[in-house]
């Protein structure tokens, strides 16, 4: 398997791929 994604948006960090929670964020933005 390939390492778990670590994205940062602000101050905010997501591990792995939560579409859901990205997109809510990228909408706050």
């Amino acid at each position: 398997q390939m390492g778990v994604p670590v994205i940062f948006i602000g101050d905010d960090m997501i591990i792995g791929f939560d579409q859901q929670r990205i997109t809510s964020l990228l909408n706050i933005v």
